[in-house]
């Protein structure tokens, strides 16, 4: 484990200021050691979208490549990514492409996502999901409560279907 020294972003960063190969780590309910480790491939600034627009006023934090690797169950980690940002990229809202859940040790992912949007204590919206079975999900909502983390989805028939992904 490693000192991660950052200095803020510009807002006005685009691709060819993006950061590369960040390494953070994330902490759960027991603030004294990381509860997980995220791998980011690059990092930029962008502008958040309302309908078609995307608004110059409204920063966000562009995450590309995204690995998370859970070293013990602790679904308090979700919520300290957003809180990362607040820090790096003076923004709490997170904009992630191409996002992998792991836990150390398993073989496969808990679940990969196209795209993803964070803001902090929010449930993080996730597009384009396949979970570990193979299942696929068009969206789906990651929610942390009560020490469990789960995705929800909802179908085109207003079917729900929650899926636990661990608990501590």
């Amino acid at each position: 484990m490693g000192l991660v020294l950052f200095a803020p972003l510009s807002v006005h960063a685009d691709r060819k200021n993006a950061i590369q190969g960040l390494r953070l780590p994330l902490l759960g309910m027991d603030r004294g050691k990381p509860a997980a480790n995220v791998q980011i491939g690059s990092m930029h600034m962008g502008s958040q979208r309302r309908g078609v627009f995307r608004i110059g006023l409204l920063p966000l934090a562009v995450c590309e490549d995204v690995t998370i690797t859970f070293l013990t169950p602790d679904p308090a980690a979700f919520d300290d990514f957003p809180k990362t940002f607040v820090v790096m990229a003076k923004t709490s809202v997170v904009e992630i492409r191409n996002l992998e859940v792991r836990v150390s040790g398993g073989d496969a992912p808990l679940f990969k996502a196209g795209s993803a949007q964070v803001a902090s204590g929010k449930a993080w919206e996730l597009s384009n999901v396949t979970l570990s079975d193979g299942s696929w999900m068009q969206s789906a909502h990651l929610e942390v409560s009560e020490g469990k983390a789960s995705l929800r989805s909802t179908d085109k028939n207003h079917q729900s279907e929650t899926i636990l992904l661990f608990k501590k």
